[in-house]
């Protein structure tokens, strides 16, 4: 009896195990910029904070990210809301966490006398992201106002980003389109460029300020996870402005390694485009803005969906 007695005392006398936090699946690009951010979440731990554990989960390309999403493999992905329109169209509603304004970049070489949109014509150009890329499609509606169809009368070439940056710089292209990071690594070598893709979508009516890119979660996840989502929302928020106030660039060297930035030149490129990139809140002119672009952009497809834009995307609350 007092055996049992003793063994319940030092029964009581043990630590307690919290209970595990609940995990967020984040399925992200590898190399891309979206690890930054995340790296620096974990690295804070404001993913604790908010009451969920980050599990950032690495994909060779966009395309498996997206397949990872819709096959339940990850709660969130980085991609765009073209994507996530098309999707809604098929019956998959999706929730939108802004992440970056950055679309892409356009580059030549320094000494380049290319001349827009004409002298693209019978050009070779290298489309990183596939030819559903936003840089790729924004490019194709501009210059398709002007009488240009670039897929005819251009030459096309489709590629992983590191190999056609390594094209260009070879002179094998004449012009790249690319993720904004990829161009900046270019612009810091001396490589400029040809026009800008946020003057591109002003052009075709989307406001300046409406981010292209963003978390996206499956709407059901987010209707039965609310405090989660709530959380990484925030948490996400907090990262942006502790990048932003990093005075002391403590925070951005211990992501350099991250960045791949082997000089000073391309580690100040790639802070100040994610910087640049740093979107502002959301609001009805920009969600408006939009929708009108999506409508354009859907028209212009192979197979449209003929749907508007669910601005539900950006205006579902957890």
């Amino acid at each position: 009896m007092l055996r049992l007695f003793l063994l319940l005392i030092a029964c009581l006398n043990l630590p307690v195990s919290a209970a595990p936090l609940p995990v967020v699946k984040v399925g992200v690009l590898h190399g891309g910029t979206v690890h930054w951010e995340l790296k620096t979440l974990q690295a804070e731990g404001l993913d604790r904070v908010h009451g969920f554990a980050l599990d950032i989960q690495p994909y060779a390309t966009m395309s498996a990210t997206r397949l990872a999403l819709s096959s339940d493999g990850v709660d969130a992905i980085v991609s765009d809301w073209l994507w996530a329109g098309q999707r809604q169209a098929q019956g998959e509603a999706l929730w939108f966490v802004p992440y970056s304004r950055s679309i892409g970049r356009v580059i030549v070489a320094e000494d380049s006398e290319l001349t827009w949109p004409d002298g693209l014509r019978g050009k070779r150009i290298g489309v990183a992201g596939g030819p559903y890329s936003k840089g790729w499609v924004l490019l194709q509606a501009e210059a398709r106002q002007a009488g240009i169809d670039l897929k005819r009368e251009a030459q096309i070439t489709f590629a992983a980003p590191p190999l056609l940056n390594s094209e260009l710089e070879r002179g094998n292209l004449d012009l790249l389109v690319t993720f904004w990071h990829y161009g900046a690594r270019l612009e810091a070598k001396g490589f400029k460029p040809l026009l800008s893709l946020q003057t591109i979508t002003e052009n075709q009516g989307l406001s300046a300020q409406m981010p292209m890119l963003g978390y996206l979660f499956k709407r059901d996840w987010v209707e039965q996870n609310p405090v989660l989502a709530r959380g990484f929302k925030q948490a996400v928020a907090q990262t942006k402005l502790r990048l932003q106030s990093d005075a002391d660039d403590r925070r951005w060297a211990r992501i350099r390694p991250l960045m791949k930035a082997t000089d000073d030149a391309t580690f100040a490129a790639l802070r100040s485009g994610y910087l640049q990139g740093v979107p502002t809140a959301l609001d009805d002119a920009q969600i408006s803005s939009a929708q009108r672009f999506y409508t354009l952009i859907d028209q212009s497809r192979k197979t449209p969906t003929h749907q508007p834009l669910d601005a539900s995307l950006f205006r579902l609350q957890p």
